[in-house]
C-alpha cells in the first residue's frame, strides 16, 4: 500500500490555505512601524489636468509662518478648535510631527505665500508657535487654486453640506465648467450629489444657514434636507429644536412632514402613508382611475385615431 508521501490526495497537507486579502486597512494599520505614512498629495494629483508636473513642485520647502497668507475664498468655514488642538498635539511629538506638508502657492510681495490647503496643520503649527512649516509650492492660477482646495477638502470630507454648497455655487458663477455634469466630474462626485447640495442654498433661509454653522456638530446633511421643506420663518427654530431634543433624522422629517404636509392633496394618495417613500424624492402620486375611466378613456383615443387614419386618406385621394 502507498504510503502518503506517495499519494497526495490522501495526505493531509500543511501547507497553509492562501486567504481572499481583506479591503481596507486591517489590524496591521495598528502598526505604525510597519504602515506607511498617509501620502500628503491625495487629492492634488492630476487636479490641474497636468499629470506631469515636475517632481520639484513636489518636494517641500520650509516656509516662515509668518510669510503665508491664509486664502479669504477658502471653501471651508468652520474649523473645530478641539480637533486643531489634537491635531496640535499630534505635531508635537517627536514621533510624529507634521507628516503632511502644506500646498502654497506665491504671491505679491515676493517672498510671501498663499495657502491653498492644509489650514488645519497651519493653525496647529501655529498654536505650537512654529516658526517654519514643510510646505509645497506651486505656481497656480486663482481658479486652478480654488479647484485645489475644494479638491482636497472633499477627498478629505472637511467640508459640512452649506460649505460644500457655497464651493460648489462659487465654482459655476466662475463658469469655470460647461455645465453641472461636467463639473461633477471633474470633481470627482456624482450629479444627483452636487444637484442636492445647491438645493439648500436656494431652499434653506439665511437666518436657518447661520444657526446651522452655531450648532454644525449637531446637524447632518440629512437634517437640512428636511428642514428646507418648512417654510423659511420657521427653519431656524427647527434647526434648534433639533439640537435640543437631539432629533434623528426620521424624527425631524416626521415632525416636518406632520406639522406642514398633514392635509391630502388633490394630486397625492395618502401622503401620510406614503411620505416615507417620497419624502426625499419628491415622487407626487397620481390620482386613483377607475377601470371604467381607463375604458372610456382608450375608446376615445382609438376614435381619435381612426378620424386622422380617414383624413389622410381623403387628402390622398385629392393629391391623386
Amino acid at each position: 500500500m502507498p504510503n502518503d508521501k506517495e499519494n497526495p490526495t490522501n495526505s493531509k497537507s500543511t501547507k497553509p490555505v492562501p486567504t481572499k486579502k481583506a479591503i481596507g486597512a486591517g489590524w496591521d494599520a495598528l502598526d505604525k512601524k510597519h504602515t506607511a505614512p498617509r501620502p500628503w498629495n491625495i487629492g492634488l494629483r492630476g487636479s490641474l489636468g497636468r499629470e506631469d508636473k515636475k517632481e520639484s513642485q513636489s518636494s517641500y520647502q520650509l516656509i516662515p509662518l509668518s510669510k503665508i497668507h491664509t486664502d479669504p475664498h477658502q471653501p471651508r468655514r468652520v474649523f473645530n478648535q478641539v480637533t486643531i488642538s489634537s491635531l496640535a498635539q499630534s505635531i508635537s511629538d517627536p514621533d510624529v510631527g507634521l507628516i503632511e506638508p502644506i500646498v502654497v502657492r506665491p504671491i505679491s510681495p515676493p517672498g510671501h505665500y498663499q495657502l491653498i490647503a492644509g489650514e488645519r496643520r497651519f493653525r496647529a503649527c501655529q498654536s505650537l508657535k512654529h516658526e517654519t512649516i514643510k510646505s509645497v509650492i506651486l505656481d497656480v492660477t486663482d481658479i486652478q487654486a480654488y479647484k485645489i482646495s475644494i479638491i482636497e477638502n472633499l477627498n478629505r470630507e472637511n467640508l459640512n453640506p452649506i460649505e460644500k454648497a457655497v464651493a460648489f455655487k462659487e465654482l459655476l458663477n466662475k463658469n469655470i465648467f460647461k455645465n453641472q455634469t461636467e463639473m461633477a466630474t471633474e470633481l470627482c462626485v456624482t450629479r444627483t450629489s452636487l444637484v442636492k447640495s445647491l438645493r439648500l442654498l436656494e431652499r434653506l433661509s439665511a437666518e436657518a444657514i447661520g444657526t446651522y454653522f452655531t450648532h454644525a456638530d449637531y446637524i447632518t446633511e440629512g437634517h437640512l434636507h428636511a428642514v428646507m421643506r418648512a417654510p423659511h420663518t420657521d427653519q431656524k427654530a427647527i434647526i434648534k429644536k433639533v439640537k435640543a431634543e437631539n432629533w434623528s433624522v426620521q424624527q425631524l422629517r416626521d415632525y416636518v412632514t406632520s406639522t406642514y404636509f398633514s392635509t391630502t392633496r388633490s394630486n397625492t394618495v395618502g401622503i401620510k402613508e406614503k411620505r416615507h417613500n417620497w419624502f426625499d424624492l419628491e415622487i407626487h402620486v397620481r390620482p386613483k382611475i377607475t377601470k371604467s375611466e381607463i375604458q372610456e378613456l382608450l375608446k376615445t383615443l382609438k376614435g381619435t385615431i381612426d378620424k386622422l387614419k380617414k383624413l389622410e386618406k381623403e387628402k390622398e385621394e385629392q393629391s391623386s
